[in-house]
């Protein structure tokens, strides 16, 4: 499998896990690792990088609808020298693109169904990793909501983005390490429960 990277590159996965990052113009080789081991050849890729990382999401699915949910496994590797920096799995989850990379954020969302009774209950599940580690920030199930992402920046910095129809607000330390005035708890029983990373 291949898929282009940010109109520049070409990066190629191949069934044993070898990942190779091409020059688009030279087709010379940039920098070769490995998915990690045990991970199912990828029937489906997508790539997301900013400044220093170059982000993996291997899906095992063949689907072309890229909002429906998917299993898989997403891995960062170092931009520069495809040094992995960490790998985690993703189950039934949509990458939501389009979303500015200073958050810190990578941002999940699916609407999903699981079985309640007779009747199948819909709802959304939102998951927010952290660029730099992969872990979890914050996850949440949410009142199914409307496939759309967007952002905007408020006032004091505070940037919002909506994920699947809802709303998250964002805010970070200040300079000295003080909270900002603006940064609130979480509350992960409203639908539109804010978010902080520090």
């Amino acid at each position: 499998l291949w898929v282009p990277v940010n109109g520049e590159d070409l990066l190629f996965v191949e069934p044993g896990g070898k990942t190779t990052l091409v020059d688009d113009q030279s087709g010379s080789e940039l920098w070769t690792a490995k998915l990690p081991e045990q991970t199912p050849p990828p029937k489906q890729l997508r790539v997301h990088v900013d400044r220093d990382r170059l982000y993996v999401h291997a899906f095992q699915g063949e689907t072309t609808n890229q909002t429906a949910p998917q299993d898989g496994l997403v891995v960062a590797f170092d931009r520069r020298t495809g040094d992995m920096n960490w790998s985690r799995p993703i189950v039934k989850q949509v990458f939501r693109e389009g979303l500015p990379v200073g958050s810190g954020l990578l941002i999940y969302g699916a609407n999903l169904q699981r079985p309640d009774g007779d009747i199948p209950r819909n709802y959304s599940k939102i998951e927010f990793l952290d660029r730099k580690t992969g872990k979890t920030v914050f996850e949440n199930e949410l009142a199914n909501g409307v496939a759309q992402t967007t952002w905007k920046t408020l006032h004091s910095g505070v940037l919002r983005i909506r994920v699947i129809g809802h709303d998250f607000d964002l805010s970070w330390k200040q300079p000295d390490g003080t909270p900002s005035q603006t940064e609130p708890a979480i509350d992960p029983m409203k639908p539109d429960a804010p978010v902080k990373l520090e």
